[in-house]
């Protein structure tokens, strides 16, 4: 089973140099937001030479950075040289926990069972370095874009195993908009990407950097002006 700390605990700025963090939000006007990599070196490197062109003053990640893939020391190492905030999903906090399961929304016993098969790959390929840099990633990252608080974390603002997805009832929403304290919640997890807004909150889901479910290949991201 997870341990409890998977579900909502501390937060944490976006930006890494807090003592700069209120003046680098005032000049920024673009951010780019990614999710759910899962250890896919090329998909990563690709998604940020994107934002790049396009021009964001700052990128955030919502985590899944590892399982599945094979590069999570790569992908790891790759965002935390670009100083690249992120909050933790649940392959990342199993892994730098050495946990047997992620506790994640896989439908299906063989999703289960791959799951648990890609985590003990993982495990057993990423260094000391990698689980010590899981292990400090936050619950969620707040941060400001104009007037609106942007809270981005990987599954919801209850847990990071917890998925939302497109079809949940509303009043699902509603639920976990009232308890937000945000303007506009990010996260991943489901690898879907959508859009809608509920009790005045606005839910985007970034997609999948590294594990597209659309059935179209692919990588996902956003980015805000």
């Amino acid at each position: 089973m997870v341990a409890a700390p998977l579900e909502a605990a501390r937060s944490t700025p976006g930006i890494a140099a807090a003592a700069n963090a209120s003046e680098t939000e005032r000049q920024m006007r673009r951010v780019g937001v990614i999710a759910d990599v899962h250890a896919n070196l090329p998909a990563l490197i690709a998604a940020l030479s994107e934002l790049e062109r396009i021009g964001v003053d700052a990128i955030y990640a919502g985590g899944d950075l590892v399982g599945y893939g094979p590069h999570p020391v790569g992908v790891c190492q790759l965002l935390q040289s670009r100083s690249i905030a992120s909050a933790y999903g649940d392959h990342d906090y199993a892994v730098g926990h050495d946990l047997a399961e992620c506790g994640g929304a896989d439908a299906t016993a063989v999703e289960r069972e791959l799951a648990r098969r890609s985590l003990a790959w993982t495990r057993s390929h990423s260094d000391e370095w990698t689980r010590e840099f899981l292990r400090g990633l936050p619950f969620d990252l707040r941060f400001t874009l104009g007037a609106n608080r942007i809270r981005l974390m990987h599954g919801s603002p209850r847990s990071a195993r917890e998925y939302l997805f497109e079809h949940q009832p509303t009043i699902t929403f509603e639920q976990i908009a009232t308890e937000s304290d945000c303007d506009v919640l990010v996260f991943g997890g489901s690898h879907r990407s959508w859009v809608g807004k509920y009790a005045g909150v606005l839910f985007v889901n970034c997609g999948s950097v590294g594990q597209p479910t659309t059935g179209t290949p692919g990588l996902r991201s956003r980015c805000w002006s």
